[in-house]
């Protein structure tokens, strides 16, 4: 069962509510009917005659405003609302090209977000084309600074004289100098392996993990087509064959929606 495409003037939002938009999408892709924060379903808004959105109508309270601003705070109120957001926007993506909306993006009308979506609409159909068929795929690469030292320096051998020792000691310390450099050219390497198979490649903010001893030296998004995901695995394959014992690693997870490659949305 699709849900029924309605028009802003069916959409009533009292004074206590607002708009929660969860994606965008082409008006000829049938989204599903699933159950949306609201407790209810979720419906297919039209902007415009190409550009459609996956909206519910949510109490204000608990979005904005003083009350709005603890819940957020709250990952006990947070998690299972941003999981369920989650699955609806991959559901959206499992129909065809969309725009995914990030958690908690309110509108105070219909209205409000039809216009930005009329304003936005050639940028919008711009980006669906982009995506068609292709999905976000996280790359991370994984340092092991103290093995990346002792690959550089050719190795921990014990050395059996004290010249041999000395020697050793200088390595590791040109070696720790060398890391950074060596990073970057192994980072450049691995993501022109990894373009050609890519529609885009965008580079993130790198992250150390509280659960992981290793430090995130680089972290990238690829648009990935489906027809050349096979060959982007077997690229980031040769990758990690390639480095193995160096104490570096390329780390892949997804697929995402294409959060990393949307465009700006006005007032959104």
């Amino acid at each position: 069962m699709n849900a029924d495409p309605v028009r802003k003037a069916d959409i009533k939002i009292a004074p206590n509510e607002a708009l929660y938009l969860y994606a965008l999408h082409p008006s000829d892709v049938a989204v599903g009917s699933t159950e949306g924060l609201s407790g209810g379903p979720v419906r297919s808004l039209v902007c415009t005659s190409r550009v459609h959105a996956v909206v519910d109508v949510v109490p204000r309270s608990a979005w904005a405003g003083e009350n709005g601003e603890e819940n957020l705070k709250s990952l006990a109120w947070v998690a299972p609302r941003a999981t369920l957001h989650e699955e609806i926007v991959e559901a959206v993506m499992e129909t065809g090209p969309s725009y995914p909306a990030r958690f908690a993006t309110l509108f105070s009308s219909a209205r409000r977000l039809t216009d930005v979506v009329d304003r936005e609409e050639d940028t919008l159909l711009s980006f669906f084309e982009q995506v068609r068929d292709a999905d976000e795929w996280s790359v991370k690469l994984l340092l092991d600074r103290e093995a990346a030292t002792s690959h550089l320096a050719g190795g921990d051998d014990e050395p059996e004289t004290g010249t041999a020792y000395l020697q050793q000691k200088k390595r590791r310390k040109d070696a720790r100098d060398e890391v950074e450099a060596w990073l970057d050219e192994e980072a450049g390497t691995i993501a022109d392996a990894l373009l050609p198979h890519s529609r885009d490649a965008v580079m993130l903010p790198a992250r150390d993990r509280p659960d992981d001893p290793r430090e995130v030296s680089a972290h990238l998004a690829f648009l990935v087509p489906d027809a050349h995901a096979e060959t982007f695995f077997d690229a980031l394959q040769a990758s990690n064959q390639r480095l193995d014992g160096t104490g570096l690693q390329v780390e892949c997870k997804g697929p995402w929606p294409p959060y990393s490659f949307r465009p700006s949305i006005s007032d959104a």
